[in-house]
């Protein structure tokens, strides 16, 4: 009997796609079979062991692989570029919120120690399923994905110091062959060989002028690259997310760097397959997740700077799909070009050019703007991200015009006020309008309010995936977001790690200008149908004020039984108690409850309203900045 997970998913993917499951697990088998038949083989039997030729396609890529580095924007970034190099090549790296030391207990010179337990990944098929996890798997796949070699590239264009080219050649080796080809948990998930292809690739390019012997192991690693890519790209039949966008991107890249036209034409069509379903209208990613739009962006703006690069035409539809993404990023982007943390994220980069924090999108909607030739960004571009991929910039700011955006297909709603940004998430929960969570989260109707980049009303975005997973289904539940529950009930069920089942649909989102300094928006779901109470639940959201600003939220819920309602409140601040309906919170912002009786949980408050048969429950916020 069909699962109710997979009767969601056949619903997502319709029956052919779904029939195609059978293939998919067929073919995985049979690879499992061939790896164990054949036995473990080096990685670098899959390459051109003797072709020292440095590809047609270096130095073509990036603008930085042949600029004048001693000069202008280059010379300025020239300290903090070696510093972060000569880091990596200690073996120090940022991961996932701490500090990882890979020549230090417990990992002593292995990538493939889990930095926190101590225990060392199985080295298995790769198509065999449902491997051990000693630890959170974002900690090797973070490492693994080798976003140094860009900065060992960058050292090596202003110094030509040999020893960069021999560390990055060195460390490349030991990821490798830390496992034989196809074994391992770096070899495992086509998403990180793609973005560790990017990296080998970028650094191909900045090194074009390097010795043959250093080309030599390039051009094997973009061989076996491509080939465990080829033979792990998600199926057809699974519900795609970034991963598919990621993976085609990479292959259409080695196909490039190879000129092998095959690989080519094969990722081109898979990536027109995957925009088309992937992306609603407004340009927003269907599975539920802001951070993961820079992703999928820089993914498409790197793969037409490399069609570019040699010298193939771009479809239309690629350049289409650019420019609707970077169209939505930018209109959920702040002043600065920060973004909210609504849905996972991962802190992934596809190329690490540069420090700008990972809710910082303005470096990517520059550089998307300049293939474009539309002003995206809000500010100048200076972290180095857009400098060595196109050069200087020479399109000036994007400024702020609509104080209200509504996202209509995606549901997402950005409402602008100088230096105040107040975001909705009126969409639906992932994957489409009835599709699974996947890595959206229980947060229709939940409302973020930042100031000046701090969060008065916060997202608490994501944690881990697999490190902890109480800690995580906390974190995607909607008492994690500043919306309601209804007897204590989440408004869609969690599944596993990345599935939240299709019980919350979004009831209609109107927003109305009532005047220049006035904004009103109500969204609502059907979240708590299931209850079979009659219930019905309308947010109110009304913005006012030129600075101060006062933000009043009205929860309206409607039932033909007793229910308990229960309001969330999350925020970046400290609050001091006045009274039980009133709180300052640091900065001299107010918040006020009005209509409700308030309860104390972990110091914050829970504000549960008891409500009566045909009664209605509101809660009200009031929240005002100090002038100035």
């Amino acid at each position: 009997m069909m699962s109710e997970y997979h009767g969601v998913v056949y619903a997502t993917i319709g029956p052919w796609r779904f029939i195609g499951k059978v293939g998919a697990a067929a073919r995985r088998r049979v690879r499992l079979w061939e790896s164990r038949v054949r036995g473990p083989q080096p990685w670098s039997s899959t390459g051109f062991s003797d072709n020292q030729t440095p590809s047609p396609f270096a130095g073509r890529w990036l603008f930085g692989s042949c600029a004048d580095v001693d000069q202008g924007a280059f010379r300025r970034l020239r300290e903090r570029v070696l510093e972060r190099a000569q880091r990596a090549r200690r073996g120090i790296f940022d991961a996932n919120g701490r500090v990882v030391d890979i020549n230090a207990a417990p990992c002593s010179g292995r990538w493939d120690v889990d930095p926190i337990s101590g225990a060392r990944w199985p080295v298995d098929s790769v198509f065999a399923k449902n491997p051990v996890r000693p630890g959170d798997v974002r900690f090797p796949w973070e490492i693994d994905r080798l976003h140094q070699l860009v900065w060992y590239g960058q050292a090596w264009r202003y110094t030509k110091d040999a020893g960069w080219i021999t560390v990055a050649i060195e460390q490349l080796e030991q990821v490798l062959g830390e496992a034989p080809f196809e074994h391992g948990i770096h070899w495992r998930d086509g998403l990180q060989l793609a973005v560790r292809l990017h990296s080998i690739v970028a650094l191909a390019d900045l090194c074009h002028d390097a010795p043959g012997w250093f080309h030599q192991h390039l051009n094997n690693a973009v061989v076996a690259h491509a080939l465990a890519l080829r033979r792990q790209i998600s199926p057809h039949s699974e519900i795609t997310n970034n991963h598919a966008i990621g993976e085609a991107c990479a292959l259409a890249l080695a196909g490039l760097y190879l000129r092998r036209a095959r690989y080519v034409r094969r990722a081109l069509c898979r990536l027109k397959i995957e925009v088309h379903r992937q992306f609603y209208a407004d340009g927003v990613p269907y599975e539920g997740t802001v951070p993961y739009i820079r992703f999928d962006l820089d993914f498409l703006v790197l793969l037409v700077l490399a069609l570019h690069a040699a010298d193939r035409s771009i479809p239309r539809w690629l350049l289409s799909a650019l420019e609707g993404i970077t169209a939505s990023l930018a209109a959920l982007a702040d002043a600065e070009g920060r973004v909210p943390p609504i849905g996972d994220g991962d802190d992934g980069r596809v190329l690490r050019f540069d420090d700008e924090p990972y809710l910082t999108v303005n470096e990517s909607l520059h550089v998307a703007g300049e293939l474009l030739r539309k002003s995206f960004a809000p500010r100048t571009p200076s972290e180095g991200f857009a400098l060595w991929l196109l050069g200087p910039a020479s399109l000036a700011p994007t400024e702020r015009v609509a104080e209200a955006v509504h996202l209509e297909a995606s549901g997402l709603v950005h409402l602008r006020r100088r230096n105040l940004d107040v975001w909705l998430d009126c969409g639906p929960t992932g994957y489409g309008s009835r599709g699974p969570g996947g890595h959206g989260h229980n947060d229709t109707t939940a409302i973020v309010a930042h100031l000046d980049g701090t969060a008065l009303l916060h997202d608490p975005g994501w944690y881990t995936y697999f490190g902890d997973t109480k800690m995580r289904d906390r974190l995607r539940s909607t008492a994690a977001h500043n919306t309601i529950t209804i007897d204590g009930t989440e408004q869609a069920r969690l599944g596993g790690t990345y599935e939240i089942l299709d019980d919350c649909q979004p009831a209609g989102v109107r927003i109305r200008q009532i005047r220049d300094d006035l904004t009103y928006v109500s969204c609502g779901h059907t979240g708590y149908d299931r209850l079979g109470k009659g219930v019905t639940y309308r947010r109110r959201v009304l913005l006012e004020g030129r600075g101060p600003w006062r933000l009043r939220v009205t929860d309206r819920v409607r039932s033909a039984q007793t229910v308990n309602v229960e309001a969330y409140l999350g925020s970046d601040l400290p609050w001091t108690r006045v009274s039980d309906t009133e709180w300052y919170l640091y900065g001299g912002h107010r918040l006020r409850l009005r209509g409700v009786d308030v309860f104390f949980a972990q110091g914050r408050p829970a504000v549960p309203t008891r409500g009566r048969e045909g009664s209605r429950s509101v809660l009200s916020r009031d929240r005002s900045p100090p002038r100035g």
